[in-house]
Parts: structure tokens; C-alpha cells; sequence
């Protein structure tokens, strides 16, 4: 007996998961691949069921109050008295406080899934690139194995390429994509990429590891988020003392001036590219800066003139 259960447990020692415990194991650990089918169509129909059911119920409710108020006492007092809607017995009585019961019930069903379904859409798409990983990681047999496509029914259509209209992910970095710069998506797409290859793979030990046996590992992507932001404060700081030492390095005033305009238009693709100011912000920021540029033109010429009458 008791080598049968040493038996068992070296067993269930070496035992791995595959299929779906396997797949739920990696999003667990990755959210970046915990995708989901938002199911939208299906979402529609059922609203559209509903509120199918609930117009008909309301036509029903409306047609069942005019016969109660031409059915005379006590049934017309329902419509001002819902006490006595309650109270009275009598089939009659019934049948209006039904109706008004399966609206009730009716529109409670109605209005979550709308208020659902209307927070499933704020809810981000996968990136391109992770749904690429995940169908990757599917059809690796180190990986998924190609479980949902040797299921062979309706499963292995899940996460086909033309669903990514129909797909949601649960990542929080995803889901805060207004608040995050086209620069720190660009760094986190390619950054991470060179950095498992240059050095993230021989560092085993100091790696979040998703999926041992298909090496799969998780970085935090808070620190590309840093180092983005870091390098946007960097250059949104530079630049003005940049755009003055080029500036003084030509006398033209009219060269000056291209420059200027460059220099404004670089700087502003800087503040959209990097940071997640909102337009009026880069309006406001941009033309400070052109001022500053401006002041700094015509100070520099008012001393060329100055120095030119003296002469």
C-alpha cells in the first residue's frame, strides 16, 4: 500500500498540465496572452431579444391599464393607486401586477447586460504581437501542442486571426493604451524583444518564467514605461537649450527663422510621440516655445544693429 502511494505521488510529481490547465497557467502568469472572445454578436442578439420581449410586454401593459380603466370600479383606480393594484384580489387584479412584475424583471436583465456589454467595449484589443505569440505558443508542440485544433469542432476557431475585431485582453497595460505614448508602446515592443535575446535568456534565475517547457518568460513592463518617460522628460528638456546653441550658431535672421520653424515643429512631434499630453497641452507648450525662440531671434538681431550703428 504504501509503495502504491509512492508510486502515485512520483506520478503525480512528474505530471504536466496540457491543454486548457496548460493555456490557463500561461495567461495566469502573462496577461498579456490571457485573450478572451468578447462573444459581441451574441452580446447584440441578446439585447435585441430583450428588448424585443420588453416591447411587447410594454404594448401589453399599456392595452391591460385602458381595460382596467374602462372596466370601472375598483379596476380604474389602479392606474392612480398602485396600493390597491397590490391589495385587491381578483384575476383582473392579477394580470396588470403580473405584467408589471415580468417588466420589472425584465428590464433589471435588460439593463445589466446593456451596462455590461457597454463596459466590455471600453475594454482594449490584443496587440497584434501577442496574439501572434499566443497562436505561436498553440501551435508549438513544446507549447499548446495544437490542442484546440485537434479538438476539430467550433474551440479551434477561437482566436483565428480575423477574430482580433472580437477579442479582448485582460492586461492592464493594454487597457491604460490612452494613457500610454506611441514611444513607450514602440520601446516595449522593441526593447524587451533585444533584451530577452542579448541577455534576459542567460539570466534564468532573474526572469519570471510563464511556461517552463516552452521557455516562455514574463518581463516587467513598468520599467520600459519608466525608461520611456525618463527619456521623454530628457528630450522635452533638452530641446530648448538645443534649439538655442543652433540658433546663435548662424547669423541670417531669415535662416534663423527656418530653423525656428524646425526646430517648433520637431519639438512638437516630440511632446506627441513621447508624452501623453492632450493637444491643447502641446498647443500651449509649443507655442512657449516658439516665443522663447522668437524673443531670443529678436534679441540677437537688435544687438547685431545695435553693434552695427556704433560701428
Amino acid at each position: 500500500m504504501t509503495a502504491a502511494i509512492t508510486q502515485q505521488l512520483a506520478q503525480a510529481s512528474l505530471w504536466k498540465p496540457k491543454g486548457y490547465p496548460k493555456l490557463a497557467s500561461l495567461m495566469g502568469r502573462s496577461n498579456d496572452v490571457a485573450i478572451f472572445r468578447r462573444f459581441n454578436e451574441l452580446n447584440m442578439l441578446s439585447l435585441l431579444s430583450l428588448q424585443s420581449e420588453l416591447a411587447a410586454l410594454r404594448e401589453e401593459f399599456w392595452s391591460q391599464c385602458q381595460a382596467d380603466d374602462l372596466a370601472g370600479p375598483p379596476f380604474d383606480k389602479f392606474s392612480q393607486n398602485y396600493e390597491t393594484l397590490r391589495d385587491v384580489s381578483g384575476v383582473k387584479t392579477e394580470k396588470q401586477y403580473e405584467i408589471l412584475l415580468k417588466i420589472r424583471n425584465g428590464m433589471k436583465e435588460y439593463n445589466e447586460l446593456l451596462l455590461q456589454v457597454s463596459q466590455l467595449s471600453r475594454v482594449s484589443k490584443p496587440l497584434k504581437e501577442d496574439l501572434s505569440f499566443l497562436h505561436e505558443w498553440l501551435g508549438d508542440p513544446k507549447g499548446g501542442a495544437d490542442f484546440l485544433a485537434k479538438n476539430q469542432n467550433d474551440e479551434s476557431f477561437l482566436y483565428e486571426k480575423d477574430t482580433r475585431h472580437d477579442l479582448v485582453t485582460m492586461s492592464l497595460y493594454h487597457n491604460r493604451a490612452p494613457e500610454q505614448d506611441p514611444f513607450a508602446r514602440l520601446l516595449r515592443k522593441k526593447v524587451i524583444h533585444w533584451y530577452h535575446i542579448c541577455i534576459g535568456q542567460h539570466l534564468r534565475n532573474r526572469t519570471r518564467i510563464a511556461d517552463e517547457e516552452s521557455n516562455t518568460v514574463v518581463y516587467d513592463e513598468s520599467i520600459v514605461e519608466k525608461g520611456a518617460n525618463l527619456v521623454a522628460t530628457v528630450l522635452s528638456s533638452v530641446l530648448p537649450l538645443v534649439a538655442i546653441v543652433i540658433l546663435y550658431r548662424f547669423q541670417d535672421t531669415r535662416l534663423r527663422i527656418y530653423i525656428a520653424v524646425g526646430i517648433t515643429a520637431a519639438f512638437a512631434l516630440v511632446l506627441a510621440m513621447c508624452t501623453n499630453a492632450r493637444r491643447v497641452e502641446i498647443f500651449a507648450a509649443t507655442a512657449t516655445f516658439a516665443a522663447v525662440e522668437v524673443v531670443f531671434i529678436g534679441s540677437v538681431a537688435d544687438k547685431k544693429e545695435g553693434s552695427g550703428g556704433t560701428t
